[in-house]
């Protein structure tokens, strides 16, 4: 899971999605992206859309975001790092690491909207191929949303740069 931690006034960010779609074409369904709008980067100006999240905000604070675009992979330290955050240019490198791990759990995840409602319901189940550390097991959902258009520095599309993993 590549959590990308971006802006919508970063001039290096679309490299990184750019990085990200490519990442996502290599490794088929076995890695999944978000974009964390956060930082003062994404700050939008009047009349520009605001992606920014309070958990986005949180994870930046938390995480001590040390430039844009930085980005963790399942939040893990590799060898070599002093940080879980790391630049758009070790992404692939520790995605292939990753994914040639085997998971200690396999998740199976079922899900219905109700537009009428506007609820989610979620199933989720876990089975567990090895053992872990019981004080780690958290589960997060979180719904994101692609094709968005609206304004990104660098992107070379004004306020029609086509904004993923939201």
């Amino acid at each position: 899971f590549l959590e990308d931690f971006t802006g919508i006034h970063c001039g290096n960010c679309p490299d990184a999605h750019y990085r990200i779609a490519e990442l996502l074409k290599a490794q088929g369904d076995k890695i999944y992206a978000t974009a964390v709008h956060a930082g003062h980067y994404a700050e939008p100006f009047p009349d520009e859309p605001d992606f920014r999240t309070p958990q986005g905000d949180s994870l930046d604070i938390y995480f001590e975001t040390p430039g844009y675009p930085s980005g963790m992979i399942n939040r893990t330290l590799f060898d070599g790092e002093t940080e879980t955050m790391t630049s758009r240019n070790k992404w692939v490198e520790y995605a292939r690491l990753i994914c040639d791990q085997d998971a200690p759990v396999n998740l199976w995840l079922s899900s219905v909207y109700n537009p009428d409602s506007r609820e989610l319901t979620v199933v989720v189940e876990g089975y567990y191929t090895a053992d872990v550390d019981a004080d780690f097991n958290m589960l997060n959902i979180l719904i994101t949303q692609s094709g968005i258009r609206g304004p990104q520095n660098g992107g070379s599309a004004g306020n029609n740069y086509i904004h993923d993993h939201v």
